[in-house]
């Protein structure tokens, strides 16, 4: 019998993608991130807006994010001074001089809800739609953690779809499906219900809330009808490499116990937030976990025979075939992309 690869045949996909917590990228600081099996260069201005750009520098190549800095608004080599502004291009030189003509690559970067955001399009398209704004403007505290998975971004997203997982990985019990999955061009919603077991003679009740846009971001809120409390999770999946995926999650909890009881501008509010979301980074974290080893080594089956009960895994994945706009191999489009950037 012929053996099944591990290797996950979907290229990269197209959207937003994180390349940074907000928080990572200081006023005139440089770092340097993954994407794609490529470097990526970030950069903050003095004046605090945040670009990403390809990391060598076109006059004779020295990578920007060793020893690169930010002089006002402008990046600077460190290896013969030559300066560039945000959309890439080259606008002094170290001896005074008359600048070449030439430029850095840059990548469409936007920065919400504390995360740092480049678009990927294999066609090269403008970006098809925004990342939306204020996902946590109603959690005043957010913990945030991430983590390197072998697997890829589809098959993270996947799970929140996946119904017969939550048993038998989650250890929830009676779940369904509350509302169907549905879609919006690049958006998508589905909702589901189970009961977990905590401590002895405790079974809480929750609604697990899944809404998509893409296959870069989602956000899960998790709700306990017994406390009257929302978990939210936004969570960011970024290839930076095949089969290799950089997950980041900013988490916040927030009672909803009512607005008399809890106004969201209250101390007693914030404070009870701030307590929740502390204890929560145990519990995301240790969620998280025991779907590692299973992304770790499974195998992606194109066309699985599904049973009823695995949730909506078909209409999920045909919504996933839009962000594919190129069908190759991903160490093809990333040399093939790595090459028009550097002409």
């Amino acid at each position: 019998m012929a053996s099944m690869s591990k290797e996950l045949p979907l290229p990269y996909p197209d959207g937003w993608a994180a390349v940074a917590f907000g928080s990572d990228l200081g006023a005139g600081k440089v770092i340097r991130a993954r994407f794609m099996d490529e470097d990526v260069v970030l950069f903050r201005t003095r004046g605090g807006a945040a670009q990403a750009v390809t990391p060598y520098c076109p006059h004779l190549g020295a990578h920007l994010g060793y020893g690169g800095r930010v002089v006002g608004e402008r990046l600077v080599c460190p290896f013969h001074g030559f300066a560039f502004d945000r959309t890439g291009v080259c606008v002094a030189t170290g001896y005074g001089k008359r600048p070449p003509r030439a430029r850095l690559g840059t990548w469409e970067t936007t920065e919400t809800n504390g995360l740092v955001f480049v678009w990927y399009s294999a066609q090269g398209l403008p970006p098809q739609w925004d990342v939306p704004p204020a996902l946590l403007e109603s959690f005043p505290y957010a913990m945030q953690c991430s983590r390197l998975l072998a697997t890829h971004p589809q098959d993270t997203v996947e799970n929140g779809i996946d119904l017969g997982h939550f048993r038998y990985i989650h250890g929830l019990t009676g779940v369904e499906e509350i509302e169907s999955f549905s879609s919006d061009g690049h958006r998508a919603r589905y909702v589901l219900a189970g009961a977990k077991g905590f401590l002895p003679g405790l079974l809480l009740r929750m609604e697990i809330s899944t809404r998509l846009w893409g296959l870069g971001l989602n956000v899960v809120d998790t709700y306990f009808p017994q406390f009257g409390i929302t978990l939210r999770s936004l969570v960011t999946r970024t290839a930076t490499g095949p089969h290799q995926v950089q997950l980041r999650a900013r988490v916040g909890v927030r009672p909803d116990a009512g607005g008399k009881s809890f106004p969201p501008a209250s101390r007693r509010f914030r404070s009870l937030a701030a307590l929740l979301t502390a204890a929560a980074r145990p519990a995301f974290t240790s969620q998280l976990a025991l779907d590692v080893p299973v992304w770790a080594h499974k195998s992606y089956i194109p066309h699985p025979p599904l049973a009823q009960g695995d949730g909506p895994i078909t209409l999920y994945r045909r919504w996933a075939r839009q962000f594919y706009s190129a069908a190759q191999p991903v160490g093809a489009a990333a040399v093939e992309r790595k090459s028009s950037r550097d002409q």
